[in-house]
Formats: structure tokens, C-alpha cells, sequence
């Protein structure tokens, strides 16, 4: 996928680069903006210990799939109950973004992996990812971020209703052979963190 920004016929907002370079700022500008839940709770492991899959629903691609362990199980008793959610992250607004915050040794992989999930994205037979990949727009901001962090803007426009945008299970379902070593990179590329805004256009021309 090409950085930059191109328009899309009948999109429901507009925003030219130097509008998207002045939100930027302002989030830039912030002394702690909210790191993405899921990067914040993933730890390193211990070192010597067991690395598990570091986020909730990931599951490792198995050619056999084990029995439920009592009928309880089967039945979505207590033992069905004990599996993670899923991770989930949904936009309720035409358009959204995210802003990522990316320590600078990191930013060509991050810039790297984005450009590799979107066009995986792009290339699935679901309709719905498909839709996705194809208002996923990036944009690397010229301006340094907070703690001389390397900002990247992920525009969505639009962005897909009730689509799951979260990067840990999209990662899950396009490379599951890979999901660990992909999650982890992706993981520890953020520096401050990564904020997500909903964003919902307004009306400035009376038509």
C-alpha cells in the first residue's frame, strides 16, 4: 500500500494532509496520551520462562483440534467459560484513525508490517476485509512525537461498521502460521503508545 493520501468517490468525510498534520499535532502535543489497551497489558516474559500468546482469543493454528474436556465444556459450561474473549475493536463513527506512537528503531518495520497486513487485508475473500484494506490509509507525520517518537497515522475512511479493527486478531486470522513473532514485533515497536479517535464530519458548505 502507497503512504499518502488519496480521495475516494462518495466518501462521507474529506481530510486533506495538513488537516490530518494539525490533528496530529494537537495529539502530539499531549504529556500522556492512552497507549492502546492491549500493547499496555502485554509484558515481556521472564526470562528462561514460557512465552504465551500475549494477547486475548489468539490461538495457535492446530491441524487437531482437541475434544472439550467434560460435557460441561461441550455444553458452554464453566470450562467454555474460562477460554479469553476475543480482542475487539470497533468504530461507530464513518471515519477513524488511529495515532501511533513508534520508537524511531522501530518505524520502518511498523511502517513494514502495516503495509503487509493491509494488503493481506486486501487479498482475503472476505468482503469485509476487503472493505477494510481499502479505506485503510497511511501516513508517516514529518514532525517528531512525544519522547522522540515517530508518529504514524492509520486513516480510516470509511471505517467498516462493526468491522474488528483490533491488530492482534487481524494478525491471528492473516498469518497464523507467524502470529507470535508478528504480535510481539508489533508490540514492542510502540514507544508513548497508540490513541484511537472516532471521528464524525461537519457540515461547513449548506448544500
Amino acid at each position: 500500500m502507497n503512504t499518502g493520501w488519496s480521495g475516494r468517490g462518495g466518501s462521507t468525510l474529506a481530510v486533506w494532509p495538513t488537516a490530518v498534520a494539525m490533528l496530529v499535532g494537537v495529539a502530539v502535543g499531549m504529556a500522556s496520551p492512552r497507549p492502546f489497551e492491549l500493547a499496555r497489558a502485554a509484558q515481556p516474559p521472564a526470562q528462561g520462562a514460557a512465552v504465551p500468546l500475549p494477547f486475548p482469543g489468539a490461538q495457535p493454528p492446530s491441524s487437531v483440534e482437541s475434544p472439550p474436556a467434560d460435557d460441561a465444556a461441550a455444553g458452554g459450561g464453566p470450562a467454555a467459560e474460562d477460554q479469553p474473549p476475543v480482542a475487539t475493536l470497533t468504530f461507530d463513527a464513518p471515519a477513524a484513525m488511529f495515532l501511533n506512537f513508534v520508537r524511531p528503531a522501530s518505524a520502518n518495520a511498523f511502517e513494514a508490517l502495516t503495509r503487509r497486513l493491509v494488503q493481506a487485508l486486501a487479498a482475503s475473500e472476505d468482503p469485509e476485509r476487503q472493505a477494510q484494506a481499502a479505506g485503510w490509509t497511511l501516513y508517516r507525520v514529518q514532525e517528531t512525537g512525544t519522547n522522540n517518537n515517530t508518529v504514524f497515522v492509520w486513516f480510516l475512511d470509511p471505517a467498516v461498521p462493526n468491522a474488528n479493527y483490533a491488530v492482534p486478531q487481524l494478525l491471528n486470522e492473516m498469518f497464523p502460521a507467524e502470529v507470535q513473532q508478528l504480535y510481539e514485533g508489533y508490540n514492542q515497536s510502540f514507544g508513548v503508545g497508540q490513541l484511537t479517535l472516532n471521528l464524525e464530519p461537519v457540515v461547513l458548505l449548506d448544500e
